[in-house]
């Protein structure tokens, strides 16, 4: 006899065999069915088995979905909506999709339904009975993770999910290469291999990307130009600045489920007018020819920071700075009215958000 507790903690032991009578491990739901009829009967309707949740085994940082996050990933808010919402089909007798699982030394473990498990663990914890099917997976272990990535049912995998998925295939799983993964997916290899960095990637990073709130592409992108630790700080400023004009009835950006969206555009710096860049550049080569000449006798080493040097300036570059400054005034102004005007036009409504490759596409470009 085997005991099994399980993972959520729901103080619910189940003792079973995970034997034949004549002694053998069991390898099929069937066998498995055979020695514990009151945890495991057919569901031929269903065309499946009716099988005892609390039962059936997880193995740990399998499910490519969690992130390397654990059992803390099924705390996310919107995974656990995604769990609360499978939970009440539990109870409400509604018919939910058969897990998929696989016999580990005679362990009925899943392989694809982790949320469907977690929901119907719930539902027994609270005192419901339940009717939870399973399939036996009848693939090898590559065919289930490609099954696993293209045919998911529930909710969408996120990027993150994806490159775990395929750093399993090509490191773990064995048989594939960068260009035959690339080739299955209908993707290019550096899509692949940008996939790949995700899962090495902070938790915080990685729930920005799971939600929604910053594109995957974006987020390497700010990694490799400024490190992991501030580009985690460039997104929680961007984010506190969009929940600032958000409460002031701006229309700011937002992903498909209502996050609030930090693009690339939200990053950079508002553009210079040319006029501008033009005139700054034209008073910065005037101050220099008028300004180095006459210091070129100092000897700054015997200066402290607090020591005055006095030059004269020509009133052609002073009309120049004066202009330059007119314009600065001008364009703050300009962007201040535009503000104002965003400020004035409050919608209810977001803005559509298109996924993460049209959003590359359309920076690419």
């Amino acid at each position: 006899m085997e005991t099994l507790k399980t993972a959520n903690n729901a103080n619910v032991t189940r003792q079973f065999s995970n034997t034949t009578g004549s002694g053998k491990v069991i390898s099929t739901l069937k066998q498995f069915r055979d020695v514990n009829l009151g945890l495991c009967q057919s569901a031929p309707d269903f065309n499946a088995f009716l099988i005892d949740p609390t039962i059936v085994a997880i193995t740990p940082g399998f499910n490519t979905r969690e992130m390397g996050m654990g059992e803390e990933y099924y705390l996310l808010p919107e995974v656990a909506e995604h769990i609360h919402n499978i939970k009440m089909a539990y109870i409400n007798g509604d018919y939910v999709e058969p897990i998929k699982v696989v016999i580990v030394d005679g362990v009925v473990t899943v392989r694809q339904g982790h949320c469907r498990l977690h929901a119907a663990r719930e539902a027994v914890s609270e005192g419901h009975q339940i009717t939870f099917l399973c399939n036996q997976l009848k693939m090898d272990e590559v065919d289930a993770e490609m099954q696993t990535l293209n045919g998911n049912k529930g909710m969408a995998l996120s990027p993150v999910a994806i490159g775990a998925s395929y750093l399993r295939l090509i490191n773990t799983l064995g048989g594939m290469t960068l260009e035959s993964l690339a080739i299955r997916e209908n993707r290019q290899v550096s899509s692949i291999r940008q996939m790949m960095r995700l899962p090495g990637l902070p938790v915080e990073l990685k729930k920005y990307i799971h939600s929604g709130v910053v594109s995957y592409f974006f987020v390497l992108e700010l990694v490799d130009s400024l490190g992991e630790s501030k580009a985690i700080d460039h997104i929680r400023t961007q984010l506190e600045v969009l929940q600032a004009s958000a409460d002031r009835g701006i229309k700011v950006p937002r992903s498909s489920n209502g996050a609030l969206r930090v693009r690339p555009s939200t990053i950079k710096s508002p553009r210079v007018p040319p006029t501008l860049a033009t005139q700054a550049v034209e008073s910065i080569k005037m101050l220099n020819e008028q300004f180095f000449p006459q210091l070129k006798d100092v000897d700054f080493t015997t200066f402290d920071s607090d020591k005055e040097i006095t030059i004269s300036i020509s009133l052609k570059t002073l009309n120049m700075l004066q202009t330059v400054r007119d314009t600065i005034s001008e364009v703050a102004a300009k962007q201040l009215r535009k503000e104002e005007r965003k400020r004035l036009k409050v919608q209810d409504e977001s803005e559509p958000e298109s996924d993460d490759q049209q959003e590359h596409d359309q920076t690419a470009a």
